[in-house]
């Protein structure tokens, strides 16, 4: 190839990156576009070879895949937790690096694309969950539960990573610390009741942001193992009678309780706005109303009649990836106390008002 030629080549490649670069915005602002860019980087790479394209490629095919597979988890956490991600590539990881406030992933770039994803996933979460409560929520049930979401997510959108993903991270933060076990072991449980991503998180996030800068705050991981054993023993006694002391748990710190509502014998939802005001009466600040897709009609019911005939105030309304029998689909509902200064941050109610009426 002459100079001449190899010239027209390179202004060529600078021309497409240039005009690339512009419709990259668009794409990135419209979801349905992105898959397009990330063929038309691949096309490009491909042809000419150029490695500063076929990097941008790379990145643009992760960004894309690890954005859609934790899509659906902006119905289950509070709101404002989950942004889109970007990647940059580094030479190599750096634990600081995944400490910034900003939603930016620092990756060092495998060949083994599957690792690059494994890799996406995880750090998103590590980013993502408790957004300005790292430093107040202990390390080590913080990271099972990213743990936990990352497993679950990798198993539904890209099973065949689920083992390296276990060895590399689950194994791993066991051989780095065995008492990781008891959270990773109730949190698979939770995530697989719905209480993971309903109760739990928004109880410790609530309360993380109460102690904060107080005295507390030295017992932080007490009240968490609290938090956990109550649900774990509300779950093991699930098919057998619930004790009634199992229905909430009420300390110095939190008071929280719960009201199943599935395969009603009779219909009756003045039976819940019963019990909701009981709880309202045993000092209980935040009521999770959990249902069953099977019977979401009735759900639906029960949580307008509790919105409108008790004085909790509806704070959250979710769409769980599992309900509190293990069956696909949950839906739930976050009541706060009107006496309770609202710390969870909230989703869009007329958003998801499709889910009562």
């Amino acid at each position: 190839m002459n100079l001449d030629n190899l010239k027209n080549v390179f202004a060529l490649i600078g021309g497409l990156a240039t005009i690339l670069g512009l419709f990259k915005v668009l794409f990135e602002i419209i979801p349905k576009f992105r898959k397009l860019l990330e063929d038309v980087y691949k096309g490009i790479s491909t042809k000419y070879k150029n490695k500063n394209i076929e990097k941008k490629a790379i990145a643009c095919n992760i960004e894309n895949i690890v954005n859609d597979s934790v899509r659906n988890l902006n119905r289950e956490l509070p709101g404002k937790w989950i942004s889109r991600a970007k990647i940059e590539w580094v030479n190599e990881e750096k634990e600081e690096d995944l400490e910034e406030d900003e939603l930016i992933l620092r990756i060092k770039p495998i060949e083994n694309q599957d690792v690059n994803i494994m890799n996406g996933i995880y750090y998103f979460f590590s980013k993502a969950l408790f957004p300005d409560l790292k430093e107040v929520i202990p390390s080590m049930p913080r990271k099972a539960v990213v743990l936990q979401l990352t497993r679950r997510t990798i198993n539904q959108e890209h099973p065949y990573a689920l083992k390296d993903f276990e060895k590399k991270f689950v194994e791993a933060s066991i051989r780095n610390d065995e008492g990781i076990i008891y959270y990773l072991g109730n949190f698979n449980d939770f995530d697989k009741r719905g209480f993971l991503t309903s109760a739990f998180i928004r109880e410790i996030t609530n309360l993380a942001e109460k102690i904060r800068f107080s005295p507390k705050r030295a017992h932080f991981l007490e009240d968490i193992n609290s938090i956990v054993n109550h649900i774990a023993s509300f779950i093991e006694n699930y098919n057998k009678t619930i004790p009634d002391e199992l229905w909430c748990k009420r300390d110095d710190n939190f008071a929280y309780g719960f009201l199943l509502v599935a395969r009603p014998y009779i219909r009756e939802s003045k039976i819940y706005v019963k019990r909701a005001n009981k709880h309202l009466e045993n000092g209980i600040k935040h009521l999770y109303i959990l249902g069953a897709n099977q019977e979401r009609d009735f759900v639906r019911e029960v949580i307008r009649e509790i919105r409108n005939n008790t004085n909790y105030e509806l704070v959250e309304l979710l769409k769980l990836d599992k309900d509190y029998r293990g069956e696909s689909g949950g839906i739930c509902a976050v009541f706060s106390s009107p006496d309770e200064k609202e710390i969870i941050e909230t989703n869009n109610l007329m958003h998801n008002e499709s889910l009562i009426n």
